[in-house]
């Protein structure tokens, strides 16, 4: 099992335990408690019988368990490697993987990401007569204003594009998005001319000798198949400039120093790594019958004396510039998932509150802006 223990830095019994179950069977060893970051971890092993087998996952605590993979083999096989290079030639071997996807699909324009600025992309495109591709990592359009993670559409100017009236969410913050989701996904899939590939997380580019990219690789999200995006135009809305990083372009991390584009008002004197940060929309409501909500003292070492009910676009990590909304993000996002627990534990111990039950609580957080592709 590929696994790893969520709160390191917590002593006391781990709140990510789980168990492994095949037909009916319970691997002996429980999983979620090691190691500190992503590892492969013996989970027992049993006698497997003949025939379908149902394999299950058995959450002991009901806090965010974690498994990557499971790697089902005789009790005597040498565990796979940990190092990524090593890891991704082995899972390459085993699924059989040989060369460039076998799966193409060829169009005038490719747009990367499905957030709001991709799926208004790929809807000009449509509208100037192209045919498109998107290519989203998540079963539905919208990114941060999709149900998964809740952002109000905002802007400064009040009066939006046609196309963004067309896609953008209505609710406040935290509430339910999910008709605004099926609404906009209808509205591009009445573009013929789009081809929409929900599900598919690009991983890589192909460039030419001119450094053009000529082709996009992703991998199925679920499956976790191969399939090529070539086009002789791509648009990057992947929010981090993934597309011209991974094609070798000049990038740029934080804040330039004012003088460098005249920038006089908002910019600071000095560069700095300074970005937005990942944020976890959350809520609560009321029930009938009062809920008892467990102690939580790996939460609460985090959240302290902090009491809440909810959690808007402030509810956000990773603004310290030592931190890096990528590289540290589940990082991040997992002390964003203390603090929720922890301060909805304090809130908890008020009889006003008794009643009170999460409504929501996000595995994705909204990312704020980063960096960006220069060339």
């Amino acid at each position: 099992m590929r696994t790893r223990d969520w709160t390191p830095d917590w002593k006391g019994e781990k709140p990510g335990r789980f168990q492994l179950v095949l037909g009916g069977q319970t691997f002996p060893n429980t999983l979620g408690v090691a190691p500190d970051t992503w590892g492969w971890v013996d989970a027992g092993a049993v006698k497997v019988g003949k025939g379908p087998q149902v394999l299950a996952l058995h959450d002991l605590t009901g806090f965010e368990g974690r498994c990557d993979a499971i790697y089902l083999c005789p009790e005597d096989t040498a565990m796979p490697p940990n190092a990524p290079a090593a890891l991704a030639a082995w899972r390459a071997k085993m699924r059989g993987e040989v060369g460039a996807p076998g799966d193409v699909i060829k169009a005038d324009f490719v747009v990367v990401g499905g957030g709001m600025a991709g799926t208004a992309a790929a809807v000009a495109a449509a509208e100037a007569g192209m045919n498109v591709a998107i290519v989203q990592d998540r079963p539905k359009l919208g990114g941060n204003a999709s149900d998964e993670i809740r952002v109000k559409t905002e802007a400064k100017r009040r009066e939006y594009h046609w196309i963004v009236d067309a896609i953008k969410n209505t609710p406040a913050n935290g509430n339910s998005m999910a008709a605004d989701d099926a609404k906009r996904m209808n509205f591009v899939k009445s573009y013929k001319n789009i081809s929409i590939n929900t599900g598919w997380r690009a991983y890589g580019v192909v460039t030419n000798a001119a450094r053009k990219i000529v082709a996009v690789d992703a991998r199925n999200v679920e499956t976790g198949a191969r399939r090529r995006f070539v086009a002789p135009l791509y648009c990057d809305a992947t929010g981090d400039g993934w597309l011209g990083y991974w094609a070798g372009a000049a990038y740029m991390l934080g804040r330039e120093a004012k003088d460098e584009y005249d920038e006089p008002k908002r910019a600071p004197k000095v560069s700095d790594r300074s970005t937005m940060g990942n944020s976890l929309l959350w809520t609560t409501k009321t029930q009938t019958n009062d809920y008892e909500f467990p102690d939580v003292p790996w939460a609460t070492k985090v959240s302290g004396s902090v009491s809440a009910l909810k959690g808007t676009w402030q509810w956000e990590a990773g603004l310290d510039p030592a931190e890096d909304t990528i590289d540290d993000a589940e990082m991040l996002r997992d002390r964003l998932f203390r603090a929720i627990y922890g301060s909805f534990w304090t809130a908890k111990q008020k009889s006003e509150n008794a009643k009170r039950i999460f409504n929501w609580v996000p595995y994705i957080a909204g990312k704020g802006y980063r960096g960006r592709s220069l060339t």
